[in-house]
C-alpha cells in the first residue's frame, strides 16, 4: 500500500514539472531538444536541452531543465535580470548561482528528490561560486532571495495559466422553441487557446 502511495506521488510530480514545461515551451520561451549541452540563448529566448533520453535519469532531466528555465526567467520580458556576463566572470558565477538554486527550490516544491548527478555538479559548481561569496558575503543570500523569487515566477505563472485553462465559459442564449415560446439555454463557450507570436 505505501509503495503504491510512494508511485502515487512521484507520477504526480513529473506530472506538475510537464504541466510547468509545457507551459514554458508554449508562452515563454521555446524548449529546444537535442544536442548534447544544455542552455539558455538569451538572443533567441530559447531553452535548449539535449533529448531525454541522454539523461542519466528523469530527476537529472527535471533539475537541468529547471536551471535553465530559471535562466530564461532573466529575460527583459520576464525579470529582466542582467546575463551579460561571460562565462567565469562574476556576473555569470552569480546567475549560475541563481538559476542553479531555483531549480533546486523548483524540484523541491514538485516533491522531486534530488538526483546524484546533482549532488556531484554541485561540488563544480560551488567552486565557481566560492570566489564571489568570499569577495561578497552577502553573494549567497542575494542568490538565494533571487532563486525564491524566480522559483515563485515560474510556478505563479504556470498555475495562473492551468487556472484559466480549467475554466469553463457559459452563456445563456435565448431562443424560441418549437411552441414559439422564448427560452433560454445554458452553453457551453469554446475559446481557442492563445498562440504565441
Amino acid at each position: 500500500s505505501g509503495l503504491v502511495g510512494s508511485e502515487m506521488c512521484i507520477r504526480d510530480s513529473i506530472e506538475k514539472a510537464e504541466a510547468i514545461l509545457d507551459y514554458w515551451n508554449a508562452n515563454e520561451s521555446k524548449i529546444v531538444y537535442g544536442g548534447s549541452q544544455a542552455f539558455y540563448r538569451p538572443s533567441t529566448d530559447e531553452v535548449h536541452l539535449p533529448e531525454r533520453e541522454k539523461f542519466k535519469s528523469t530527476k537529472s532531466f527535471y533539475d537541468t531543465a529547471f536551471h535553465e528555465i530559471g535562466h530564461s526567467t532573466g529575460h527583459q520580458s520576464r525579470l529582466n535580470r542582467d546575463l551579460s556576463g561571460g562565462f567565469g566572470s562574476q556576473s555569470y558565477a552569480m546567475e549560475e548561482l541563481r538559476a542553479e538554486i531555483a531549480s533546486i527550490f523548483m524540484a523541491q516544491d514538485l516533491g522531486i528528490e534530488p538526483s546524484e548527478d546533482r549532488l556531484q555538479n554541485n561540488a563544480a559548481y560551488i567552486q565557481s561560486w566560492k570566489d564571489e561569496i568570499k569577495e561578497n558575503p552577502n553573494a549567497l543570500f542575494t542568490a538565494i532571495a533571487d532563486a525564491d523569487k524566480i522559483a515563485r515566477y515560474v510556478s505563479s505563472k504556470e498555475q495562473a495559466y492551468r487556472q484559466t485553462k480549467d475554466v469553463e465559459y457559459y452563456a445563456i442564449v435565448e431562443e424560441t422553441n418549437a411552441y414559439s415560446e422564448q427560452v433560454y439555454r445554458l452553453s457551453l463557450i469554446h475559446i481557442s487557446e492563445p498562440t504565441r507570436p
